[in-house]
């Protein structure tokens, strides 16, 4: 087999090169979702009226930005890989409610 050659600025060694973090910072992401849920739970025994639904909605933002950025490696991807992984989701969601 011949081997293809490629226009790349880089060497390509055949390694998978995957955004790797630290045991103690997965931790520190896994104790805040932690936090974020304990405040979730909290937050259900005390009545605020109309601010219930915006509090909720707020944590639950924070929580889905810590498993989006950290947990599936967006940050640090490209933007056009971003782009591209949101399309995908929005796509499949459009499609699951249309079954």
């Amino acid at each position: 087999m011949s081997t293809a050659s490629h226009d790349h600025d880089h060497a390509d060694d055949g390694a998978v090169h995957a955004h790797i973090s630290s045991v103690p910072f997965y931790v520190a992401v896994f104790l805040g979702l932690l936090f974020l849920t304990g405040m979730t739970v909290g937050q259900s025994y005390v009545d605020l009226g109309k601010m219930n639904i915006v509090l909720v909605i707020v944590i639950a933002t924070l929580k889905a930005s810590l498993v989006v950025t950290f947990f599936m490696h967006l940050k640090g991807t490209t933007s056009s890989t971003r782009s591209s992984s949101s399309r995908r989701s929005s796509s499949s969601a459009s499609s699951s409610r249309t079954r």
